[in-house]
């Protein structure tokens, strides 16, 4: 190169192949451009499952989840305003309740005992600064739904006008899910 001196010139590490994608990319990407392809094009596999809703609503997915309508999904349940972000699974055996818990938010974690018994209570892994909690429902519950709908008004003060945003995803699209 003309007017560059040698010093200042970056040489490239004869052990690194360029053509290789970096092992921080997914597999598939070799570039950050492949990457930012793959976002972009991003669609959430929501299969038109995508309702608002109140109890009755969470009553019925719940309902339609441990009757294996929706089997490999998990339903997520949110509302924006109260910060709820709860995932709810059905493995056959039981229903679990999942969600990321702020270890100051003592109120929530308090609900969660209450109602479903400090046995029951898994904390699977830290993700600073949250918590990821995992809930086993009972086994025999009439209305599956229901101590999910205790656990949301006692924990988040929401009521019976409150609107959820309910959505089956698959399981295997959920990176927390086991």
């Amino acid at each position: 190169m003309v007017g560059v001196e040698k010093d200042t010139m970056m040489e490239v590490n004869p052990f690194v192949n360029l053509k290789k994608r970096a092992i921080e990319l997914p597999t598939g990407c070799k570039d950050l451009n492949d990457l930012l392809l793959r976002i972009e094009n991003f669609r959430p596999d929501t299969q038109g499952q995508f309702t608002e809703g109140g109890f009755a609503e969470i009553r019925t997915y719940v309902g339609r989840l441990c009757d294996g309508e929706f089997t490999g999904q998990v339903l997520f349940i949110l509302h924006h305003e109260k910060s709820v972000i709860l995932i709810v699974s059905h493995d056959g055996d039981s229903i679990r309740l999942e969600l990321l818990l702020h270890p100051d938010d003592a109120f929530v974690k308090e609900a969660l005992t209450e109602i479903f018994g400090e046995s029951g209570l898994q904390f699977l892994t830290d993700i600073r600064p949250l918590q990821y909690i995992r809930v086993s429902l009972p086994k025999h519950c009439e209305e599956p739904g229901q101590p999910i709908i205790d656990f949301l008004l006692r924990a988040y003060s929401v009521s019976e006008a409150d609107k959820f945003i309910l959505l089956y995803q698959d399981r295997k699209n959920w990176p927390l899910g086991r």
